[in-house]
């Protein structure tokens, strides 16, 4: 017995061929874990360093290109500033899947 779906996998065929990105579902965090990444979130003027706090949480793995000479990024477990180099689609598209399954209106956690 498990979880249906433990995972997300959002394609960005806007971007190019084969950009995307695999994140936890973010309905199955524990919920400890979901309150202290809400922590602090603001709907007026989120926080760039929450944003990508939340994005690091909950990507598992991604197949997105530098901007700079396109080979694929590390992760942000494996080099946590990597958020600030993807293209912006891309986290407001993560935090957009983290604002739905908290019943936010994920317009309100965009950066």
């Amino acid at each position: 017995m498990g979880y249906l779906n433990p995972e997300i996998t959002l394609e960005f065929p806007e971007l190019g061929d084969g950009i995307r990105v695999t994140i936890t579902n973010p309905k199955l965090l524990p919920w400890g874990k979901k309150r202290a990444l809400f922590d602090g979130l603001s709907s007026v003027n989120p926080d760039p360093a929450k944003i990508n706090e939340i994005v690091a949480a909950l990507v598992r793995s991604w197949t997105v290109p530098s901007l700079e000479d396109g080979t694929t990024l590390p992760t942000p477990a494996q080099d946590p500033s990597v958020v600030d180099r993807v293209p912006s689609t891309v986290v407001e598209r993560i935090m957009e899947e983290f604002a739905r399954s908290s019943g936010v209106d994920p317009n309100s956690v965009r950066s």
